[in-house]
């Protein structure tokens, strides 16, 4: 157990980062958030369509379906990145959590490179997570222009 009177008061500059970082993280963390929430959203309003399809049409024919369910495997993906982004997050801040422990008790290297790595994969799969977002929307739009051409 870590004695409390141990921690020695942090400077004003020392301070403000704190709270600049702690504000990056919170920012990331509702960043991935988003990512899986509007992705999540998007797979059930395709499904929604495809329902509204099926109905009105009494089925739904093979082409017709392939069409309209290559955007729900994109926003899948970006559900998948999504999750890898918590999971690498989570890596790094894990990591941070272990050097600060560190500082107060065995001594360990602040695994530096590894944060930055962590971190840099996290923000490469929210990217992607948008990404997909944006080509699953595109390929929505396509497969309805489609729907809407072909007979009843």
């Amino acid at each position: 157990m870590v004695d409390q009177t141990e921690f020695r008061d942090l400077g004003p500059d020392e301070r403000r980062h704190d709270r600049a970082l702690h504000a990056a993280i919170i920012t990331g963390q509702a960043s991935i958030r988003f990512t899986a929430l509007i992705n999540g959203v998007a797979a059930v309003a395709v499904l929604a369509v495809i329902v509204a399809i099926v109905v009105s049409r009494q089925g739904l024919g093979i082409s017709q379906a392939h069409t309209i369910t290559n955007p729900l495997m994109l926003f899948a993906y970006g559900i998948a990145c999504s999750g890898l982004a918590y999971g690498f997050a989570y890596a790094d801040r894990r990591l941070a959590a272990k050097y600060l422990q560190s500082e107060m008790e065995i001594p360990y290297k602040q695994p530096e490179d590894y944060n930055r790595v962590f971190e840099a994969l996290a923000v490469a799969a929210a990217v992607a997570s948008v990404v997909l977002f944006l080509l699953g929307v595109n390929d929505v739009r396509n497969a309805l222009a489609t729907l809407g051409s072909l007979p009843r």
